[in-house]
């Protein structure tokens, strides 16, 4: 384990270092000039009940007796239950007196405990009504004044005048001369119709292709199946465009001249040799080039290998190097051994808990 000395200090952990001191600091006792620092007798419970005391609040005195005269004490728990017994034998009493229900002479005025007109319903009394037993529960009992149907009938398979006859079958025989569909044709007479245009059409109008036609003319593929004054008509229209068309100072396609790297090549009728070089060696500069056995010392890269026993120990040659991916660093042969071309090392930064540890020692 790296010490903690030895560790990195980043941005965040430097922030939370500076976080840290604040808490402290805002928690120190600032001195006061006189003062020294004492025992705290005075508790927070004592506090918090001092707290809760609302402002202007009284000693309250309790009274014990119903008698008192006085208008600031409370009333105990017991003199409140005699209070509560007395104010109920008053209310027996004062019913005892008749001060019960005074308006029931308004509203039960033959008094017979109901409220007059209780029993009719929206004004009306109930005969006005109909009972349930009155209302039809079958459409048997109703009077059929319109002509509705009043037993099943099976309409499966009809078709409205404006429905969907995606699926309706259609029976029809061919039409004996070609005419076109109108409005108002039955299915039966349009298919017909549309019948008789197929059964028309030739093979050709389905496949599309040229061999199917039928009665095809004759296409001459060379001129030499062209008729002897098609020929000759052919042949004047040739030499009339070759002569009349062609520019004044028309000439064979010829090499005038040429250039390599800016210099001019002499050019022998319509041929010229030019000699390419294959070779370095072949280069008028070929002596700032240099040759692989020219290139020593420089490293090669062989490919990877897990570990450092993996590496080869024979047919290595100076500057070889592979990645070895266990280290994660390259090794290059030096002509005798592996070496490493690189060092590991860790690093680590400190923690929050580091930088809490300190603090606390």
């Amino acid at each position: 384990m790296i010490p903690l000395d030895e560790k990195l200090i980043k941005l965040d952990q430097l922030l939370y270092f500076w976080q840290q001191l604040k808490i402290y600091f805002n928690a120190k006792v600032d001195k006061v000039e006189g003062k020294g620092l004492s025992t705290n007798d005075y508790t927070t419970d004592e506090k918090t009940k001092l707290s809760g005391i609302e402002t202007g609040a009284n000693k309250t005195v309790v009274e014990a007796s119903l008698t008192s005269t006085s208008d600031t004490n409370a009333l105990a728990a017991s003199q409140g239950k005699a209070l509560k017994a007395e104010i109920e034998a008053l209310t027996d009493s004062m019913g005892e007196l008749g001060y019960g229900d005074m308006m029931k002479a308004t509203y039960d005025a033959n008094n017979d405990g109901v409220v007059d007109d209780a029993s009719k319903l929206g004004g009306q009394l109930p005969a006005y009504y109909a009972k349930a037993t009155d209302i039809p529960t079958k459409v048997s009992k109703l009077e059929n004044d319109a002509g509705y149907l009043t037993q099943h009938q099976d309409i499966t398979g009809k078709l409205d005048t404006t429905g969907n006859a995606s699926n309706t079958t259609v029976t029809f025989t061919s039409s004996s001369t070609r005419t076109n569909v109108a409005t108002g044709d039955k299915l039966s007479i349009a298919f017909g119709k549309i019948a008789k245009y197929f059964g028309d059409l030739k093979s050709v109008a389905f496949t599309g292709n040229y061999n199917d036609l039928s009665n095809k003319p004759t296409i001459p593929t060379v001129t030499n199946d062209l008729t002897n004054a098609l020929k000759i008509k052919y042949d004047d229209a040739y030499t009339h465009s070759t002569s009349a068309h062609a520019p004044v100072n028309a000439q064979e396609n010829k090499i005038e001249s040429i250039t390599v790297n800016g210099v001019a090549q002499t050019i022998t009728s319509k041929q010229i040799s030019l000699t390419i070089p294959t070779t370095v060696a072949s280069f008028p500069d070929a002596g700032n080039y240099a040759l692989k056995t020219d290139l020593t010392n420089v490293y090669k890269y062989k490919g990877s290998k897990s570990k450092v026993s993996d590496l080869p120990t024979t047919g290595n040659v100076a500057g070889d190097v592979y990645n070895v991916i266990e280290r994660g660093i390259n090794y290059a042969w030096t002509g005798t051994e592996w070496d490493a071309l690189g060092e590991l090392f860790e690093i680590q930064t400190a923690t929050n808990a580091d930088i809490d540890a300190i603090l606390a020692s």
